[in-house]
């Protein structure tokens, strides 16, 4: 998996230069930190890759999520599974 690199800038400069450092953010597809007061405040972020992340959290989330049937033992077997999509067709 890709390790994404942040840069980190101060409000103040993002204020000072918001045009120019929003061009970088969509050039670079780069995620850019914005310190205020020495501290974390928010994040900017391309669109894509805001929704490129945003889907791997989904896919995250629903493997997570079949992990917790499986432990708990909520599962059907291949052909059972098969029987239900053909009774949802036929209806």
């Amino acid at each position: 998996m890709n390790r994404i690199t942040t840069e980190t800038r101060s409000m103040s400069e993002f204020q000072a230069r918001l045009h120019a450092i929003m061009d970088q953010v969509r050039q670079t597809q780069r995620p850019l930190r914005i310190d205020e007061s020495g501290k974390k405040s928010v994040v900017v972020l391309d669109a894509a890759l805001y929704d490129q992340l945003i889907e791997r959290l989904e896919i995250l989330e629903a493997i997570r999520a079949a992990d917790e049937d499986i432990i708990n033992g909520r599962v059907v077997s291949q052909e059972e599974a098969r029987q239900q999509v053909l009774r949802q067709l036929d209806r």
